[in-house]
């Protein structure tokens, strides 16, 4: 039973499968693409190959598929970029969002991996 304390012992962030750098960007253009309603805006907080956390004035549910277009610092916009909210925090007057990426364009792909790897090259 050593390993499923372990397991349990272990923290989220050391489970990722993809470096995650802290970004600072508003964006409006939230939708839930379920129900093909804007939900309002964000402010992303961190962004990964695999994932993002944002934060909102209103609670999203868990499972909540969302859409949502960004542009990064670097001025590359990432168009329609799909989400699936996994967990949700209040945090005083804002909830904090953790979202699993789907179907990342290619072009998407690119311009996501370009702008992680030119982030944690700007860290060493």
């Amino acid at each position: 039973m050593a390993n499923d304390k372990e397991s349990a012992d272990t923290s989220f962030s050391e489970r990722r499968q993809y470096p995650r750098v802290t970004v600072m960007i508003v964006f409006d253009n939230l939708y839930d693409s379920e129900k093909l309603v804007r939900i309002g805006r964000g402010f992303l907080r961190d962004l990964s190959m695999g994932g993002l956390c944002f934060e909102a004035k209103d609670n999203i549910r868990v499972g909540a598929k969302l859409s949502l277009t960004v542009e990064l610092p670097n001025g590359s916009v990432i168009k329609n970029l799909r989400a699936e909210v996994l967990r949700t925090k209040k945090e005083s007057s804002i909830c904090a969002i953790g979202c699993k990426l789907h179907e990342i364009g290619f072009l998407n792909k690119i311009k996501i991996r370009m702008y992680i790897n030119k982030e944690l090259k700007a860290l060493l």
